[in-house]
């Protein structure tokens, strides 16, 4: 207790403290400083890191310093927790640890589990991995490219609890990974108490110096943005809104579910699943599966005739000639569907919750992308399932008036209507 009022009173910031006794030999900048140098010069251009020496790096950032009072010199505890090995961060910093878990089937406890213990650049790294391996990379567009959202949320929540926290407290950093949130805890002196609003806040820096390392990497952005960017980001992956509570243990949590995702009011958005749907996916997969294979005899001679151009692309010049009668085959074959399409709009009025669902989903990524196009492929990747649902549920879209076609079978991409 006396320790924390000391902290709280404390004009400097514990990173800064001085350990004379720490050896170069405590340190991996042999390892390190060359990966640095390439985040630092992939970050920006003509980076002055990249012409110094290991010593200038280390003296420019401020993890070796004189103290003028006293005038003592050494590594400080910021150069300890960014380059040391594993044996002097224990010993200046005996309960310094992340614990990432991940919690899906027994909540209770956990179904995987990291203990980091590293140093904060490779922590960084291994805290990136374990969330991506837990998360979905849901499909997104920004203009024409594909960009990971997960990834960007990713990154400030792993920086923004390797930067802010106090790490002479024992309070271990926690990342917890459920089915619909993310949620991190880290020991902080908190200077403005209570919930973060992003348009009132004002950002104070818990460690300037690892803070600007990380900025200077490419693994941080300037103080006070993480914040706004974590709206920003948590909006078009979920459609919710991240919870940020400053206290004596920093809480961030970031909804990960589609359940509440934002739809405008042109769009016609189907009944939300309740539980007892969700838990009945399997089945109605299965029925679809049912459905797909009594389509008439018509679809299966388009996927043949499908197949049979596919082969023809990798033959020969003289056997490419004949192509023109495939694709006459393939005009018959597409002017007969209509019986198909029929029984397609019959289907499509009879949708089971999960294909509602993902119907959803879809409709939520033509309105957040414009007048983005998705083929097959992209649609399965979104939704999380097979390329014959998302085809499914595509078609429902078709004949709903919500989506149209574009190109070929083989090159196929659906297009929202306006």
């Amino acid at each position: 207790m006396v320790a924390q009022i000391h902290q709280r009173k404390a004009s400097d910031y514990s990173e800064r403290k001085i350990y004379p006794y720490a050896k170069e030999s405590d340190f991996e900048f042999e390892r390190l400083m060359p990966l640095v140098r390439r985040l630092a010069a992939s970050y920006r251009t003509r980076h002055p890191w990249e012409k110094m020496s290991d010593d200038q790096i280390i003296k420019s950032a401020g993890l070796y310093r004189t103290e003028p009072e006293s005038g003592k010199s050494g590594y400080t505890l910021a150069a300890v927790l960014l380059f040391g090995r594993e044996e002097i961060i224990r010993a200046c910093t005996p309960n310094y640890v992340t614990d990432a878990v991940y919690r899906r089937e027994n909540p209770d406890r956990y179904d995987d589990r990291l203990m980091v213990t590293a140093n904060l650049i490779d922590a960084y790294d291994q805290l990136m991995e374990f969330i991506g391996k837990h998360t979905l990379d849901r499909f997104f567009l920004i203009g024409t490219q594909r960009v990971s959202v997960i990834s960007w949320i990713a990154r400030e929540l792993v920086s923004n609890i390797l930067v802010h926290r106090e790490y002479t407290s024992a309070y271990p950093a926690k990342i917890i990974i459920e089915d619909e949130r993310i949620t991190t805890e880290n020991w902080c002196l908190p200077k403005f108490p209570g919930k973060i609003d992003p348009g009132t806040f004002t950002a104070y820096p818990k460690n300037p110096l690892i803070a600007n390392f990380f900025v200077n990497i490419g693994r941080a952005d300037v103080l006070g943005s993480g914040v706004r960017n974590l709206y920003k980001y948590t909006k078009i992956y979920s459609g919710g809104e991240p919870e940020l509570i400053e206290g004596d243990v920093f809480r961030t949590t970031v909804p990960l579910g589609l359940s509440d995702i934002f739809m405008p009011d042109n769009f016609p958005v189907s009944d939300k699943m309740s539980d007892k749907a969700s838990d009945e996916l399997p089945v109605s997969d299965k029925m679809s599966d049912k459905v797909s294979d009594e389509l008439p005899v018509s679809d299966k001679m388009s996927d043949k005739a499908s197949n049979e151009l596919s082969v023809s692309d990798k033959m020969s010049d003289k056997v490419s000639d004949e192509l023109s009668a495939t694709d006459k085959m393939s005009d018959k074959v597409s002017g007969e569907l209509s019986a198909s399409d029929k029984m397609s709009d019959k289907v499509s009025g009879e949708l089971s919750a999960s294909d509602k669902k993902y119907r959803d989903i879809l409709l939520s990524h033509f309105y957040n992308n414009g007048n983005g196009e998705i083929s097959a492929m992209d649609a399965a990747a979104l939704i999380g399932r097979s390329a014959k649902t998302a085809r499914r549920v595509l078609l429902a879209l078709v004949d709903e008036g919500l989506a149209a076609p574009i190109g070929a079978n083989r090159n196929r991409r659906y297009k929202a209507i306006r």
